[in-house]
């Protein structure tokens, strides 16, 4: 799996780095800024701001997902790599925004890159990149049918992932911590989950890949996914696996995450008061978040958000099983998602 893996995201990095180059290219320009003479300027407010987050490293589970997904169907694209790439693209530019609208100061270890580049900047250096697809399927060499199902796979995906920001956001800010478990959930599946449907189906069909396949990709994707989300917000809680984020900042931002649902609905009414003070504080002070921690573990809530993690994971791997013929690629794709699995 790892040599599999490493050579996918080396070849992966390699497009990315041919289609969004990191230094002045006219070539980059053209399509978007016909006879720009100044080609630096896009660069600035492209290229620099994706490439301090993109170069902090990142697990590339998304490309890897598409590569896998089209190599385990058989598929011959010469466009894999690039295809894959422009997911990861689309992902890094969620991650910009996503700082912005959490007001976070840290991703992977060092300043967002609003904290560098400034907000406005930021802003729209995010939305470019999410309209970057658009222009990438149309330079493949994939057939007209292809491309379209790719659009469309792609503004279905992304929408669902905006909705699924919007949601989180609105909760936090509304501090509407009575959300109900199943719609905290469906928005974890919207927020993260899409975009790994997304790079399956990308990948899928790539390969020429018929339609129920695709779908039922998409579905074990999302599994993977909502999987994935959940699990973050328990490492969030680890001052050892603290993602290259401030320890417990999702306490400190008073988000709502399945740990924190999970406890309000089963906590006493002291420590649910206690909790819902600490959350509403915007506190980071080691002391009071510890204190929070210890209200969600003493609910059971850690272990259940687990359990559920698990339980989609295990998901994932049933509809990949089943959507996808055996084989090499399909081990390595089960393989990856219990090296997920296992990082909770």
């Amino acid at each position: 799996m790892e040599e599999y893996v490493r050579t996918a995201v080396s070849r992966v990095e390699s497009e990315i780095r041919s289609f969004l180059p990191k230094e002045s290219s006219g070539e980059w320009c053209k399509g978007i800024v016909d006879g720009l003479a100044d080609p630096d300027s896009l660069i600035q407010v492209s290229s620099k701001p994706f490439y301090e987050l993109f170069e902090r490293g990142g697990k590339r589970l998304r490309p890897v997902f598409a590569c896998l997904a089209h190599d385990a169907l058989g598929g011959e694209s010469p466009d894999i790599y690039r295809l894959a790439g422009m997911i990861e693209v689309v992902h890094t530019g969620t991650l910009i925004l996503d700082d912005i609208e959490d007001k976070s100061e840290i991703r992977r270890g060092k300043p967002a890159v609003h904290r560098i580049f400034g907000t406005e900047l930021s802003i729209n250096t995010g939305v470019l990149l999410a309209f970057l697809p658009q222009l990438l399927i149309q330079r493949t060499s994939l057939s007209m049918a292809q491309k379209a199902s790719m659009h469309e796979a792609m503004v279905q995906h992304l929408t669902k992932v905006i909705a699924g920001q919007g949601l989180d956001l609105y909760w936090s800010k509304s501090l509407k911590f009575d959300v109900g478990l199943d719609d905290h959930l469906i928005m974890c599946r919207l927020k993260t989950g899409s975009l790994f449907a997304a790079a399956a189906k990308i990948g899928a069909i790539a390969a020429g890949a018929e339609q129920q396949v695709i779908d039922r990709l998409a579905t074990a994707a999302e599994d993977a996914g909502e999987a994935f989300q959940v699990q973050d917000d328990l490492l969030n809680l680890r001052p050892s696996a603290s993602l290259g984020k401030a320890f417990a900042e999702d306490i400190t931002e008073g988000k709502v995450t399945f740990p924190v649902l999970f406890s309000m609905a089963r906590a006493g009414t002291e420590d649910r008061l206690r909790l819902l003070g600490i959350l509403t504080s915007g506190t980071r002070q080691p002391g009071e978040l510890q204190a929070a921690i210890k209200i969600i573990q003493e609910t059971g809530a850690i272990a259940e958000a687990k359990s559920h993690a698990d339980k989609l994971f295990r998901s994932a791997k049933q509809g990949f099983s089943e959507a996808l013929p055996d084989g090499r690629h399909r081990e390595i794709l089960l393989t990856l998602i219990d090296s997920i699995a296992a990082r909770g």
